[in-house]
């Protein structure tokens, strides 16, 4: 999926942008970094290894599949974020 956006500080989207920001504008140092996330009581929480997230939060990464009689690890989703200005080629 692929988005261009500006949001305000109390947007929604400025929670799965701000991580890549210093004082307002994309930090160019963590352009293009991906990270992994999970949504956690309606919000994103995010880490830089999938580890991370399963030790933080087992219950959302590993669920019991019934079929198989086992439990089965569930990857965190990943983000990355690419700024750019209306400047840019």
């Amino acid at each position: 999926m692929l988005a261009t956006t500006n949001p305000d500080y109390n947007s929604w989207v400025f929670s799965w942008v701000s991580r890549y920001l210093r004082d307002g504008i994309f930090d160019e140092s963590k352009l293009g970094e991906v990270c992994y996330f999970l949504i956690v009581e309606d919000a994103p929480v995010f880490a830089d290894t999938a580890e991370e997230l399963a030790e933080l939060y087992p219950d959302l990464c590993y669920t019991y599949n019934v079929v198989d009689d086992e439990t089965v690890y569930v990857p965190p989703m990943t983000f990355c974020f690419i700024g750019g200005t209306i400047f840019d080629k």
